[in-house]
């Protein structure tokens, strides 16, 4: 009999125990193989559980219609009062800059997207999009100016070896922007001891940020050059 109730006991815990593997199997796991781990917004997040990797232009699974919905009265008066004001004070030529280059820069991290992630998950956000709008008409000229005054002498490459700060510090006014209003940067999320900011800059990148400088500058600089920038007089 204490055999028999032993062999039991031993049935219900090797029972209890597949029960286990099997839960956690079908359990979606964050991707360790890129450093990614699970947060606190992911969990709470139930119509786009995993905002990783970032939802893309015309992706099916694109959660950025769901994070729209998920925004309070609060944050939909202030996204139409800053936009509202940006209509107004950014000049009509830096709105037509910040165009070309919000939409030159989807294709390069769609192209920078394909070398690394494959054709299933190349692509840019809307985030990305309207953001880059947003803000480089407010941010690039006053920087431009400074960036060209520094530079001096060094010229083109002086201004590619500052073009990662300015790149840093846009990404910092942009990431918390999104972590303000979703809780959250579903745009992108740098990982590994060289993230900084909550994941929004990422040291390692400074020669591709400066090359991407040496090419906007030898490229794009009279351009950038012409913008008036904003005045609020």
């Amino acid at each position: 009999a204490v055999n028999e109730r032993s062999r039991e006991i031993l049935l219900v815990i090797e029972t209890e125990r597949e029960e286990r593997r099997h839960m956690k199997a079908r359990r979606p796991q964050p991707d360790l193989r890129s450093g990614q781990r699970e947060t606190e917004e992911e969990k709470n997040c139930k119509e786009t559980p995993s905002p990783f990797p970032p939802a893309r232009f015309g992706g099916a699974w694109s959660g950025f219609p769901a994070a729209l919905r998920r925004l309070s009265i609060g944050g939909w008066f202030l996204i139409a009062l800053l936009w509202s004001l940006w209509l107004i004070s950014v000049p009509l030529y830096d709105k037509a800059v910040a165009l070309w280059f919000a939409l030159a820069f989807m294709g390069v991290e769609t192209t920078f997207t394909f070398l690394t992630d494959g054709f299933e998950k190349c692509g840019s956000t809307p985030e990305q999009f309207f953001v880059n709008l947003f803000y480089l008409p407010l941010l690039l000229p006053p920087f431009w100016a400074w960036m060209r005054e520094v530079s001096g002498r060094w010229g083109t490459f002086g201004l590619a070896l500052q073009t990662p700060v300015f790149i840093w510090i846009l990404e910092i006014v942009e990431g918390y922007s999104r972590i303000g209003l979703f809780g959250y940067c579903r745009a992108w999320q740098y990982n590994g001891r060289d993230a900084f900011f909550h994941g929004t800059v990422k040291l390692s990148f400074y020669p591709l940020w400066a090359a991407f400088g040496f090419i906007t500058a030898t490229v794009c600089g009279d351009f950038i050059a012409a913008m008036q920038g904003v005045t609020w007089a």
